[in-house]
């Protein structure tokens, strides 16, 4: 392991890691790739699809482990932000131009602050650039429970000048094709042909997510397979929206707890919903926003 885990990991390598064991839960982390979780297992089973290698561009990441979304989750449209009658132009991802895609932290080495049996913290000190104007430091403080993760994820504003802000966690859940997820989600938003939500909002559907969804207002997530085995997640009210992705074919589910509606920054400066109902946060110079989440599994449902 790096000191610091701050090292750029080499084309096709996850980089120096930060290995942790409690008991029956084992998880490695990598600093360099984004402060990702890179595998987690709970008596053997892998929790997230493990993550081995990347591609030469590292732009575009495998779809494994899990990373943090900072200083906002999912696509800015248009890479165009709006924020207090003020228009900012950000660096379109190339996964999703001319959009933006899941900030920066992603794509960012962290520190590894500390490391011990059971635990480990990360951190990302970012100063303005083109995919972000503001500054801001992010921290991840891992720690292993009896049957997963908590993940408690920290975004300051370390600059001068105030800016919308938001936290998630985006883990791929591997996911066979009779796998079932189910959101006590009180509220589903109405998305566009893109997958970007209009504004509109709807009660949530009862019974087991679609494919691709928005939520909000919920409290756990559970993806279950045939053979009993669960997976859930469970986060604190800052994280007030929930997202469901699972493409045609795979073999995982993006099962994602986030403080914001996506493009909810856009949606809420534009007068198309509410800012509290989008998950708009105002970002103070020195005010911090956190939240834990919980990542647990087992061979039962809990």
């Amino acid at each position: 392991m790096d000191p610091d885990g701050s090292t750029a990991a080499a084309g096709g390598s996850i980089g120096p890691t930060v290995d942790l064991v409690r008991g029956a839960v084992s998880a490695t982390l990598a600093p360099a790739r984004g402060g990702r979780l890179a595998r987690l297992t709970v008596a053997g089973r892998d929790v997230v699809a493990p993550m081995d290698g990347w591609g030469p561009d590292p732009r575009i990441w495998p779809k494994t482990g899990a990373y943090p979304l900072v200083p906002y989750s999912n696509r800015i449209r248009d890479g165009l932000l709006r924020f207090r009658d003020r228009s900012y132009r950000l660096t379109p991802h190339p996964d999703a131009a001319p959009s933006t895609l899941h900030g920066t932290g992603h794509l960012r080495p962290w520190a590894t602050e500390a490391a011990r049996e059971g635990a480990a913290s990360l951190v990302l000190r970012h100063e303005p650039d083109e995919h972000w104007p503001w500054a801001f430091e992010a921290r991840q403080d891992f720690t292993l429970t009896g049957d997963g993760i908590a993940v408690d994820i920290a975004l300051r504003n370390t600059g001068t000048e105030a800016f919308p802000a938001g936290i998630g966690w985006h883990p791929f859940v591997p996911a066979g094709p009779d796998a079932t997820v189910t959101v006590d989600a009180g509220t589903a938003w109405v998305l566009d042909a893109s997958g970007l939500p209009t504004g509109a909002s709807g009660p949530a559907p009862a019974g087991p997510s679609p494919a691709s969804a928005h939520l909000s207002v919920w409290r756990r997530a559970r993806l279950a397979e045939p053979d009993g085995w669960t997976v859930t997640l469970t986060a604190d009210p800052n994280f007030l929206h929930f997202i469901v992705w699972r493409p045609p074919g795979g073999r995982y589910a993006c099962l994602e707890p986030v403080s914001h509606l996506a493009d909810g920054f856009n949606l809420a400066a534009l007068g198309l919903a509410a800012p509290e109902a989008a998950g708009l946060v105002v970002l103070e110079p020195g005010a911090t926003l956190r939240g834990t989440v919980t990542l647990a599994a087992g061979p039962a449902e809990r």
